[in-house]
């Protein structure tokens, strides 16, 4: 349906832009998320996530979601009048009837954590960043919902550990 698509478009540009607005703040930063513990050698014993942090952007993110869903949505969304008939012959045909966004039924960002080996004692430590919006979609006669969830990498480093003196790669 073009309607669900559009809104889908839409609701796609608004988490972008969501997250954009906070990579400009200058608080997605590996640095801000996550502190780095180590010993008196310099060997990394523990990666600390700041929770605060975390749980205000999430806060945050999702209402800026929202806030742009409900500018850019309510003002743009039109469709044809021929793609309500449900024939292909009458697709994007005859004015255009705008469509509203019923309600936002819910709007959820999570981070989670992307471990994996590089090399030799070297890690990638990944924090990513889930947005899931689902919204109402009111169209003359019907009603449907979209559901969108988007992945973004907001943040990473490598973590280097020692280089063994001897390694013994091999099958066993």
């Amino acid at each position: 349906m073009l309607a669900n698509a559009e809104a889908r478009r839409e609701v796609t540009s608004a988490i972008d832009a969501a997250i954009a607005d906070e990579v400009r703040l200058g608080e997605l930063t590996y640095d801000n998320l996550v502190g780095i513990s180590t010993d008196a050698a310099g060997n990394v014993t523990a990666l600390v996530t700041d929770m605060a942090t975390i749980n205000t952007l999430q806060v945050r993110i999702s209402g800026a979601v929202e806030a742009h869903i409900l500018t850019s949505m309510n003002s743009k969304m039109t469709i044809p009048l021929g793609n309500l008939s449900g024939n292909v012959m009458f697709s994007n045909r005859g004015p255009q009837i705008p469509v509203k966004i019923k309600s936002i039924v819910d709007i959820s960002s999570q981070f989670t954590n992307e471990f994996t080996s590089v090399g030799i004692n070297q890690t990638r430590h990944k924090i990513m960043l889930e947005v899931t919006a689902v919204i109402d979609i009111l169209i003359p006669g019907n009603t449907t919902r979209a559901t969108v969830t988007k992945n973004i990498a907001v943040a990473e480093t490598i973590i280097v550990g020692n280089v063994p003196n001897v390694y013994a790669g091999g099958q066993g």
